[in-house]
């Protein structure tokens, strides 16, 4: 009895320490990009208060459409850790990167048409307007390199793979320093959009080869039908609301403080930086923990096991983040 009690914890600790080995480098990957953000806002803010809010309403615009269309990555990572019959791990990698990279064309496209109405709406003044504008053209621009990374990210998580996405991030985070250096000074908001856009790209390219070298990339996109969309919509339309609901909290607060004025506007962004850093950060990593872990040919049991564990886990990152 007590040496099965003994296994049962030594059991329980190995799993909590391979939860948190996959949770901290994508603890860290989440952090990588908050920084970078905050790292645009720092370059900007030293060249014009105005160019740092205007970022605002430009932001609020952009992550509109991508913090939804990452529902499709949930459902994605969600079917990867629990294939259904009919679908194989490869058909699911393959028609999850086709619904990601035609969405993201879509919601580029759609951010590039809606942007002079859409920057005002979100509260940009007369004199924030052209700052917003240029930030938001632009990232509209390359919006679908983003989700190609996100789409990559994905498959490495799915192979419980937290390190290469955490590497691409770094790597993405030199590559835009840089570029905030050479052009922010004199482009200001308009070169840290380009900046960004160029990292994104660098980081996905850097993902995309680390899954050809493992076999991971798919030989075949096919046209999905409708046993996938139905397949994925299961999962994504969840993702999606709760998306939605996060995004009229944070766009509402963006928006109110652009119309307060630069400096508040300013402000905001300042802060909103520091609580992604120190807040959002957290609940990407935990929810890839859960999608990952928790398949579902787990037993009941082994099911309650884990989801302890990643509960353990959740609370001692949440303490940290606080």
């Amino acid at each position: 009895m007590e040496a099965d009690r003994k296994l049962a914890l030594a059991t329980k600790a190995q799993l909590f320490r391979r939860i948190v080995l996959f949770v901290i480098p994508g603890y860290l990957l989440v952090v990588v990009g908050c920084l970078a953000t905050a790292v645009d806002k720092a370059f900007v803010g030293h060249v014009s208060s105005l160019q740092l809010a205007s970022i605002g309403p430009a932001s609020s615009v952009y992550e509109m459409w991508t913090q939804t269309i990452r529902a499709i990555n949930g459902a994605q990572l969600a079917l990867l850790g629990s294939p259904p019959a009919e679908m194989s791990r490869a058909s699911i990698r393959a028609v999850g990167f086709v619904y990601m990279t035609s969405a993201g064309l879509f919601g580029g496209i759609a951010a590039f048409v809606m942007a002079p109405s859409a920057v005002r709406w979100f509260g940009a003044s007369s004199e924030m307007f052209p700052f917003a504008m240029a930030y938001l053209q632009v990232r509209a621009f390359f919006m679908v390199m983003g989700r190609v990374r996100d789409s990559c990210n994905v498959v490495c998580l799915a192979e419980k793979d937290s390190v290469t996405p955490f590497v691409a991030s770094v790597i993405a985070f030199v590559a835009n320093v840089l570029g905030d250096l050479l052009l922010c000074p004199k482009y200001g908001a308009f070169g840290a959009a380009v900046a960004t856009d160029v990292a994104t790209s660098v980081a996905a390219g850097f993902t995309l080869q680390s899954l050809r070298n493992s076999g991971l990339w798919p030989k075949k996109f096919p046209c999905p039908g409708r046993r996938e969309s139905r397949h994925f919509a299961k999962y994504a339309f969840n993702l999606f609301l709760s998306a939605v609901a996060l995004l009229m909290i944070l766009i509402s607060e963006t928006r109110l403080a652009s119309k307060m004025g630069t400096t508040s506007g300013a402000a905001h962004q300042i802060l909103d930086a520091i609580w992604r850093i120190a807040g959002l950060s957290l609940s990407l990593p935990m929810e890839w923990a859960g999608q990952t872990f928790l398949s579902k040919d787990l037993t009941g049991a082994e099911w309650r096991h884990i989801a302890s564990v990643i509960s353990a886990a959740s609370m001692c990152f949440s303490i940290l983040s606080a």
